[in-house]
């Protein structure tokens, strides 16, 4: 088809379609599309779709698969760059904005999962740290503990010493330990480091204090 199409099609197109398709496509378009389709295609496309596609993706079994969802006045997206071999593809921020972030959300209380190593390359900041070991408390008796996450919190009680040693599986002597004080700081205490070894990592505050100090952390590998 070569020009304008309007109205319907009911069955199978086999070709190239150049120029505007103007109704609805039911069946299978073999063949690249060039130009624009307004209306609805259902069946499969074999071929080329060059130009804009509005809506959604759809699995082979009709559920949704790539949901858009429009803003008034959009002027920021997402770019997708394939690769060559032995480097990976890219999602990336793009737009009419000189600086652009790229957004991530879980919905509800679900969680950003990744399954491989994170490499960051820049700053990281953290809104938020996972308190999933509040009742972890450093004595003065024994010390040290043990604290198997990624993320959590300790406490170190009022009159121990500077130096504390979290064992911690996760943790190896490349890894990237972040320690932020989460309680009442009424002396000014800060943490001097926290040194990575493979198997746990120590933190050192300037000086003893006299109240209980909770610190969270977080590992990055």
């Amino acid at each position: 088809v070569t020009g304008n199409l309007t109205g319907d099609v009911t069955g199978d197109v086999t070709g190239n379609v150049t120029g505007n398709l103007t109704g609805g496509v039911t069946g299978d378009v073999t063949g690249g599309v060039t130009g624009n389709v307004t209306g609805n295609l259902t069946g499969d496309v074999t071929g080329d779709v060059t130009g804009n596609l509005i809506g959604n993706i759809l699995d082979s079994n009709g559920n949704e698969l790539v949901k858009g969802t429009a803003t008034a006045s959009a002027v920021n997206e997402i770019t997708v760059t394939n690769a060559a071999t032995g480097n990976g593809p890219t999602i990336s921020a793009s737009g009419d904005d000189t600086n652009v972030d790229l957004n991530i959300e879980a919905k509800g209380t679900g969680v950003v999962n990744t399954t491989g190593d994170l490499t960051v390359g820049g700053t990281v900041t953290t809104n938020g740290l996972n308190d999933s070991n509040n009742g972890s408390n450093i004595n003065t008796a024994g010390g040290d503990t043990t604290i198997d996450s990624m993320s959590g919190r300790f406490r170190i009680l009022s009159g121990f010493d500077t130096d504390v040693i979290i064992s911690n599986s996760f943790v190896t002597s490349n890894s990237i330990v972040i320690c932020t004080i989460t309680s009442a700081n009424i002396n000014g205490t800060f943490i001097q480091s926290a040194i990575p070894s493979n198997g746990s990592f120590t933190v050192t505050i300037d000086a003893g204090v006299g109240y209980d100090l909770d610190i969270n952390f977080l590992i990055i590998n």
